[in-house]
């Protein structure tokens, strides 16, 4: 068979089983493609790669495959631990640290049934920023920029990008307060947010204690619930294909662009008309988190400070966008920590009370991805944009829910549109499953990018 220029994982497996393609060839075809990517990987592992392909090309031609992603080349965000490998996070100050003498759970994991890992991805300096920018390693382009060069998203950008522009099928980032979600929904991409403790992140470099999880970007849901499978996350335990939703008033359904707000209310319309049962209820829940965040400070903000704090040592060496953030938590008094952490138990409580069982739906962002040029040029400009586009994935992060952005369509502006959603603590087998369902009902769960090539 003969594969589209972007191709889901059950199309690639398909093409192993018959023999019509090895992966050998298909790592040939990614390593090339990734070396002629501007600014999308900060190292490719070719000999680890072609190592991988040619053992799982062996048993592809035994039939003894290891699974469905045996051979299936994928990259890692350059977070991710790799022996023999710097996990430099992107930064100028981590150049002289010494290569990981182990490889991080998740990528022993994937390794073990046969995964091939091509690189090590992109992002935002210590992975502090939802627009992915990066002064030290360049900044890639948005895969829909049109006449000039959009934002990626972040901080999770080269990830994505390797997605985006059909180099990988899938690729593993990490998710603090919107950093999958958001560069996933900014490029045509589904992206997951599993709970922070459900995968290990041992071996992975931290940015908040107890925000960070990893997760995975692709082209479909379908991809992203095989990707998890592999982590013993299934969506096929929920048999239910009846879902309730709460869409909340107020701030995150309503104060968003124009184009976005449509492209939502489009995808609502559709969803209700396929049987899905839309309520729309304020959530006080959610609305008493910006407060929280004006009066103690974000979670993610006090706990990067306590973690790198050193690093502006080395300021100079710093993305001075990062370095900014990094300080302005300085002035905030330690027992904040300890309120913001008692406010997130109750909240998380009452967030679980209020939906009832229900899911929540929001735009995963609410601005489109803006120009790269500007946002580099205007530090005024990029901090406001950076609030606005991690509004929403950060109140869910705020709140541990597992949470899934998926690909709608286009919005008026020709830009991807996006939906997230969510659930309470430990339901990301139902957020998978309800969001494979609305995949399928609003796309047919095709890959968006698909249209770009």
């Amino acid at each position: 068979m003969k594969l589209p220029p972007i191709a889901t994982l059950s199309q690639i497996q398909a093409a192993f089983a018959e023999g019509s393609l090895t992966p050998r060839a298909l790592l040939d075809h990614s390593l090339q493609r990734a070396q002629e990517a501007d600014s999308v990987f900060i190292r490719l592992t070719e000999s680890r790669a072609r190592q991988a392909a040619q053992a799982a090309t062996a048993r592809w031609q035994n039939k003894q495959a290891l699974g469905l992603l045996d051979g299936i080349p994928l990259s890692w965000k350059d977070l991710f631990d790799q022996a023999g490998e710097v996990t430099r996070a992107a930064s100028l100050t981590t150049a002289q640290a010494a290569p990981k003498a182990q490889d991080a759970v998740a990528v022993a994991l994937l390794e073990s049934i046969g995964a091939v890992s091509l690189g090590r991805t992109n992002l935002t300096e210590f992975a502090f920023s939802g627009l992915g920018l990066n002064p030290h390693f360049g900044t890639p382009a948005n895969a829909w920029s049109q006449s000039e060069a959009l934002a990626p998203g972040g901080s999770s950008s080269g990830a994505a990008l390797s997605v985006a522009l059909g180099i990988v099928p899938y690729s593993m980032g990490t998710d603090t307060s919107g950093s999958v979600r958001i560069p996933a929904a900014l490029n045509g991409l589904a992206g997951f947010k599993p709970g922070s403790g459900r995968l290990s992140r041992i071996g992975v470099w931290p940015l908040s204690t107890t925000l960070d999880s990893i997760g995975p970007l692709a082209h479909t849901v379908a991809d992203i619930c095989t990707v998890m499978q592999a982590f013993a996350v299934d969506a096929d335990r929920v048999s239910d294909r009846y879902f309730k939703a709460i869409v909340p008033e107020g701030l995150y359904s309503e104060a968003v662009e124009p184009q976005i707000a449509q492209a939502f209310e489009d995808s609502i319309r559709k969803l209700q008309q396929a049987g899905v049962e839309i309520i729309r209820q304020p959530l006080p829940s959610l609305n008493r988190i910006p407060e929280l965040f004006n009066q103690y400070g974000t979670l993610i903000g006090l706990e990067a400070w306590q973690l790198h704090q050193d690093s502006l040592a080395q300021a100079a060496l710093m993305d001075e966008r990062v370095a900014k953030r990094l300080l302005s938590n300085q002035a905030y008094p330690p027992q904040n920590l300890c309120e913001l952490l008692a406010w997130r138990s109750r909240l998380q409580q009452d967030i679980a009370a209020e939906l009832a069982g229900a899911l929540l739906l929001m735009p995963t962002t609410a601005i489109d991805a803006p120009p790269l040029a500007r946002l580099e040029q205007d530090q005024d400009y990029f901090f406001a944009c950076n609030q606005q586009i991690l509004r929403n994935t950060m109140a869910t992060s705020f709140l541990d829910m597992p949470s899934l952005s998926l690909p709608t369509g286009l919005n008026r502006n020709g830009l991807p549109a996006a939906l997230m959603v969510s659930a309470p603590v430990g339901h990301e087998e139902t957020v998978l499953a309800a969001g494979r369902e609305f995949a399928r009902l609003l796309t047919g769960d095709q890959p968006l990018n698909a249209q770009r090539f």
